[in-house]
């Protein structure tokens, strides 16, 4: 029996073998799969949010520290590990910033700056430990009020509006602080630079900005990883696509209200820019600013004009063309001077209609609620359904009344009945039927 047991395995080996590594690497590819699909949901999708966010802020900060401590970070692959990492470490140093606190320390550097050219050592008092022994050298006292005092006057409105004044006050408390604890001799500040200057040339804004373009860097560089960039256009395309979706099931729509969301989002940006330019904080919310940043009002104007002013107008004008094609094919193919002069009336005649209705139905939408009503429907259906065969035998049409003008009547012919036919099926037929419907509504 264990014999025979032995040959059976011996004999089956290879498919055992085979089949067990199958077994192996399916459970390890779904296992994988399971994983992945965890980093998608609990990570990768709140990083590549917050990362969408324009500003870096300790609150952000601490969510994507938090993400990171996540249990499901250990299935990203090494790579993915490593850009997030380098992302966490240029964050925390940009999530402190704080305009005001580094536009301070540009300014102390500077009156350092001074001392030095000055012959004054800015550290004179020492720090000793139990032993005695210098351990480091110390600002002389109140230096923390000094600092405390330009804080304040940077922290105002006044030093945007006025930094000239602010300059005066600055300097002024330079001198007293200088002439009590260093030196009687007169240094005179902000005379070589001005304060504007002092803050864009000082060390410490350059290393703010390489620390600012060190972080966008690390953020470009996570955004660009194939999973972040195949979660981007999962967020990217819903939120569009909800958006209009939602505009589109409302089946109603109100330019006004569009128009002015437009421009408060226009406002809100435009107050934010400027304020990046002065190097102050905008008046708006930074929930104001991340609405202002969707444009939801220019997208809401888009899908208005596409999906319903755009179409009605193509509509009604299709059927201008269609009826006025029908009138004056046979003028021409009769060939008369009265009959072509009437030919021209209606040219221009179709021309003033065109404009007319371009300017009656823009006029109408940007006064009133629009709503895509049930004859609108039927009135795009028909266009649907004819306007390729319209177009073909219209321009065949004209060739014949000259060429052959015995096959223009055929085609004259097919025209009409396509006319007379999806007039009834497209628009009068489902008019009637919603007719009916309402009334029955109405009844019960």
């Amino acid at each position: 029996m264990w014999a025979q047991i032995g040959n059976w395995l011996y004999q089956n080996a290879m498919a055992i073998f085979i089949s067990a590594i199958a077994s192996l690497l399916i459970s390890k590819r779904y296992y994988d799969k399971a994983n992945r699909e965890s980093v998608l949901m609990t990570v990768i999708f709140p990083i590549v949010k917050l990362l969408n966010q324009r500003y870096y802020t300790r609150k952000d900060y601490e969510a994507l520290f938090e993400i990171n401590s996540s249990y499901a970070v250990k299935y990203l692959r090494k790579k993915e590990r490593n850009k997030l990492l380098e992302l966490l470490s240029a964050y925390r140093d940009v999530c402190r910033y704080s305009k005001e606190g580094a536009d301070t320390s540009c300014i102390m550097a500077y009156y350092n700056y001074k001392l030095k050219e000055n012959g004054v050592n800015p550290r004179p008092c020492t720090i000793r430990d139990d032993d005695g022994e210098v351990v480091a050298d110390d600002f002389p006292p109140d230096y923390n009020y000094l600092q405390d005092y330009v804080y304040e006057i940077v922290s105002s409105y006044d030093f945007i509006e006025s930094p000239d004044k602010c300059t005066v006050k600055i300097a002024d408390a330079f001198k007293r602080y200088t002439e009590k604890y260093y030196t009687d001799e007169n240094i005179v500040y902000f005379e070589d630079y001005s304060i504007e200057k002092v803050i864009e040339l000082s060390e410490v804004s350059k290393k703010w900005n390489e620390k600012f373009k060190l972080a966008d860097e690390c953020k470009e560089e996570v955004l660009k990883l194939p999973i972040c960039k195949k979660v981007k256009d999962i967020i990217d395309e819903s939120s569009v696509n909800e958006y209009v979706n939602r505009k589109m099931d409302e089946k109603e729509y109100n330019f006004k209200e569009y128009e002015q969301r437009r421009i408060r989002d226009n406002m809100i940006l435009e107050d934010v820019k400027k304020a990046n330019e002065v190097g102050s904080i905008s008046q708006y919310s930074e929930e104001q600013i991340q609405c202002a940043q969707k444009e939801e009002g220019k997208k809401a104007i888009n899908a208005l004009y596409y999906e319903s002013v755009f179409p009605l107008m193509n509509n009604i004008l299709f059927v201008v063309y269609y009826i006025f094609s029908l009138i004056t094919l046979p003028l021409i193919y009769l060939n008369q001077d009265f009959l072509n002069k009437i030919v021209a009336i209606l040219g221009y005649l179709a021309l003033i209609i065109i404009v007319a209705v371009i300017k009656i139905i823009d006029k109408f939408i940007h006064n009133k609620k629009f709503r895509k009503t049930h004859w609108m429907c039927c009135l795009e259906k028909f266009s649907l359904d004819t306007s390729i065969f319209t177009y073909f035998l219209t321009s065949i049409g004209y060739m014949l009344v000259i060429m052959d003008k015995l096959y223009f009547w055929y085609i004259y012919i097919i025209m009409c009945l396509i006319l007379i036919v999806t007039v009834y099926f497209d628009i009068v037929k489902p008019l009637i039927r919603g007719k009916d419907s309402v009334s029955r509504g109405t009844m019960n």
